[in-house]
């Protein structure tokens, strides 16, 4: 519980010198909404020529065993002179919920998002095409069994655009 600094680094491997640091305070919250992980995205965000990205994956859990959910969460960070700079603060890129008796009945949905170097170039960075699969199930009792009826996933594609000094996410896709 509380909050927590997160230091992110890039450091000379062979001489374990930083090259870049930023230092975030107080960038992860743990309360009702509880951290439960961090993780180094090495995908190859190759954002502009000679630019890429590197992400720090955040995750946090609920505690309510009615109310299960949970979420991740991606900030991207691009090195330039020397430093380290955020151009992507708090993506949700894969979330879970539900609402259910704790017994069968209740509602579940899934979201699940993947990201893909676009085409276009915004403000001398490559847009991002964000593909988002949501898929859910509904539970309910019958004849003293449990059944559960999946929804067909839906499937939209978003258009991350920088502006400059982020990259604009929608409110949708944010995390807390």
């Amino acid at each position: 519980m509380g909050d927590y600094d997160l230091d992110v680094m890039i450091v000379n491997s062979a001489t374990r010198k930083p090259l870049a640091r930023l230092l975030q305070k107080t960038a992860i919250t743990s309360d009702a909404w509880r951290f439960s992980g961090i993780t180094i995205d090495t995908a190859r965000y190759r954002l502009a020529p000679g630019v890429r990205a590197f992400g720090v994956r955040i995750s946090h859990s609920g505690s309510s065993r009615a109310n299960p959910a949970s979420d991740t969460t991606l900030y991207l960070y691009v090195q330039q002179q020397g430093t380290l700079r955020q151009v992507i603060t708090g993506l949700v890129t894969s979330s879970t919920r539900g609402e259910w008796d704790t017994n069968c009945t209740g509602e579940f949905e899934q979201t699940e998002r993947t990201i893909e170097i676009g085409k276009t170039v915004s403000h001398g960075f490559a847009d991002l095409l964000v593909r988002t699969v949501t898929t859910g199930s509904r539970n309910s009792a019958e004849n003293d069994e449990c059944v559960e009826t999946a929804t067909a996933p839906v499937v939209t594609v978003d258009t991350l655009r920088y502006d400059g000094k982020t990259y604009v996410i929608p409110e949708t896709m944010r995390g807390f």
